[in-house]
């Protein structure tokens, strides 16, 4: 058995968010769906009827995370004008901690491996390459946007449970206050916790893979 963690906020709507949980359940029949997301006045109900379980939790705001999270990366710091990063960069590790934190309040088995995504992003791959990976013992597989790992890609992942936990799990945002004045972007901190817990990286086969791009409010990105 396998799990799926779905992260992040209802985008860009309900219909589109429905869209990504299906073409998981498709390609990853024998796991369970979790996705986590933040309280909202909406009727979430055809969501949380599609997965196997649907975390909610009240949603950070600005001044909490501002508060929390000093540092910045080099990329910030160099632009100058992407403090809004911030917010993003807190609420994504706190949505993923919401996953981690719940299996182990419930006492849930531990899967054999975890299969981390957006709340928006779709990607099909070739059903027996997909095998191939499921069946790899520890490699920590990402997408690699260039071909050569110089731009690691964060948005969507496949390893066995601790690894994923090593990865994105963080316990203490002290410590993600460290991790991200480091660093250029959130690709390079991902990359870099890899290294130190000396995780095997292999990268995605992209000529096994058939669809991959994210919901955009009135287009498709699609990612090369």
């Amino acid at each position: 058995m396998n799990y799926v963690f779905i992260s992040g906020p209802i985008r860009p709507n309900v219909d589109r968010v429905i869209e990504v949980i299906k073409n998981k359940r498709m390609q990853f029949e024998d796991s369970k769906i979790f996705f986590s997301t933040w309280k909202n006045n909406s009727d979430n109900l055809e969501i949380r009827n599609l997965v196997d379980y649907f975390i909610e939790e009240d949603e950070p705001t600005d001044e909490f995370i501002f508060n929390s999270i000093d540092s910045r990366t080099y990329q910030q710091t160099q632009h100058g004008s992407l403090e809004h990063w911030t917010l993003s960069f807190y609420k994504m590790f706190y949505g993923i901690k919401n996953i981690f934190s719940f299996i182990e309040k419930n006492n849930l088995k531990i899967p054999e491996k975890v299969i981390r995504t957006r709340s928006d992003l779709i990607i099909s791959f070739d059903k027996n390459y997909l095998s191939e990976i499921l069946n790899n013992s520890d490699s920590y597989f990402v997408y690699d946007r260039l071909n050569s790992g110089a731009n690691f890609c964060d948005l969507f992942g496949i390893s066995n449970f601790e690894n994923m936990k090593k990865v994105w799990f963080y316990d203490d945002f002290k410590h993600l206050n460290d991790d991200l004045r480091c660093v250029w972007n959130i690709e390079e901190l991902i990359k870099q916790r890899t290294h130190k817990n000396n995780l095997k990286i292999s990268y995605f086969d992209k000529s096994k893979i058939n669809d991959f791009y994210i919901f955009k409010n009135d287009f498709l990105q699609i990612l090369e």
